[in-house]
């Protein structure tokens, strides 16, 4: 059921689109929504834009991941994401978004997609570190290019009026 509390408080929002090509920075995201209460519009796709492992590592993880590094359903995970680079172009599809909550507390965390930020994080760091042990040519392009497509993982917020951290 449906309290009138609920529906005012809706009403006060306002709402923005972004560009899923060219999205605001996470940081805008949030802060729109702390200091004036603008949500963006959900797109069709259920993605509101397309974001670097860059932009989101910084998001706190919503849980500790409760299957490790090394378990099977890591492992499957991990190779399903390489799989997406080496055939898809990107590391995730539309249909598995990397879900961020945020808090009208000013807090945010990853709701959904843990343990696939974290093998995005893993590939991403290292790339970097192997970009650093002059490869040649060939391998700093193949490398670089795989880097390309951890650029644009799908992203969707979703907007409370409180997160907390377990």
């Amino acid at each position: 059921m449906v309290k009138l509390a609920d529906l005012l408080l809706l009403e006060k929002f306002d709402y923005y689109r972004i560009d899923q090509n060219n999205p605001l920075p996470i940081k805008e995201v949030q802060a729109r929504w702390v200091t004036e209460g603008d949500k963006a519009y959900d797109h069709d796709s259920g993605v509101h834009g397309y974001y670097s492992i860059e932009q989101i590592r910084w998001v706190r993880p919503g849980n500790q991941l409760r299957d490790e590094p090394g378990s099977d359903y890591y492992e499957k995970l991990k190779t399903h994401v390489l799989n997406n680079i080496a055939t898809k172009g990107a590391a995730l599809s539309d249909g598995e978004p990397i879900i961020i909550h945020i808090g009208r507390n000013g807090k945010m965390k990853v709701g959904e997609g843990n343990h696939r930020t974290h093998i995005c994080k893993n590939i991403f760091d290292k790339i970097e570190v192997l970009l650093l042990s002059y490869p040649s040519a060939k391998q700093k392009a193949d490398l670089l290019m795989v880097k390309s497509r951890l650029d644009k993982l799908p992203v969707r917020f979703i907007f409370y009026q409180e997160v907390s951290y377990q």
